[in-house]
């Protein structure tokens, strides 16, 4: 178990530097009595890699987590698995890209980063953590950071791919196990608890999007700060990468339901009444 702690705090840690909101909203429970519980931890990668999901499931393995359910995204192009563990709450989700799916283009930008995690990988950077494997999840970007016309040629066809270019292996996001507080029983509840502390709500679709009836109510808010582009040494222009998202769910039936993570959706399995809450914000990288 101490592995897995020392797992679990390290991707936190890493989240939340990029994130500080994040903490921010973990203290706004905590002040509220409450002891936020994560529910599980999202991560990107490529397909057909060195980081393909056959490659970092194997540290998860190390730490005790074994394999829930696959799962497959047509839309997007993905593939992922839900892991879970016997003595943490916290389930993981691994996606990855099928980037043979997308433009030439698009292809030869991700094969060259693909291309640099071998060289990267045969270096000594990455410590071994204390189940002595390489902790490929919190590895960070393995390869240069892509131009900023390479970053808008992956956006245009994949925000997946566009995401996983600037960010590498980190969480794309963490959430709050609503089904274990104790004052905020309704998602409505937890909606006005953010809305009073001024954080802005993504409201296409309502606020709260999907009924009882759907079994599937949930709720997006993004966290947003310009990020510096630079274009070249003269001009700097102003964008905005994305990091993690924030969402909040509830479901209200125990059985296998669709949450959507980061615009895309993932089935798990959740206990009656589950609400979810995960946080977006950005991070100030400098594209040449």
């Amino acid at each position: 178990m101490l592995a897995l702690a020392q797992f679990l705090d390290k991707v936190w840690l890493q989240y939340s530097a990029a994130n500080p909101q994040a903490v921010a909203i973990e203290q706004l429970f905590k002040s509220e009595g409450e002891t936020p519980v994560n529910d599980h931890i999202a991560f990107r990668t490529f397909a057909d890699s060195r980081i393909s999901i056959d490659i970092l499931e194997i540290e998860l393995f190390a730490l005790g987590y074994h394999l829930l359910d696959n799962y497959q995204f047509e839309t997007k192009q993905l593939d992922a698995r839900c892991y879970i563990h016997d003595q943490s709450p916290t389930k993981i989700f691994i996606s990855e890209l099928r980037w043979q799916q997308l433009s030439p283009a698009a292809q030869a930008v991700i094969v060259d980063l693909i291309e640099q995690t071998y060289v990267t990988l045969k270096s000594p950077v990455l410590d071994q953590n204390s189940v002595n494997i390489s902790p490929l999840l919190t590895a960070g970007r393995l390869w240069r950071l892509p131009s900023y016309c390479q970053y808008r040629l992956l956006l245009a066809e994949s925000e997946y791919a566009a995401w996983l270019s600037v960010w590498g292996l980190r969480a794309n996001h963490f959430t709050v196990f609503v089904n274990m507080l104790n004052k905020y029983s309704r998602l409505e509840q937890v909606v006005a608890l953010l809305q009073q502390q001024g954080y802005r709500l993504n409201q296409v679709g309502g606020i709260i999007k999907g009924t009882e009836h759907d079994l599937l109510i949930q709720q997006i808010r993004y966290l947003s700060r310009p990020i510096a582009v630079a274009i070249n040494v003269l001009r700097v222009k102003e964008a905005v990468i994305p990091a993690l998202s924030c969402k909040l769910v509830c479901n209200y039936q125990s059985m296998p339901i669709d949450v959507s993570l980061q615009s895309m959706q993932k089935v798990c399995y959740l206990p009656a009444r589950s609400f979810l809450l995960s946080i977006l914000s950005n991070y100030p990288l400098v594209l040449a």
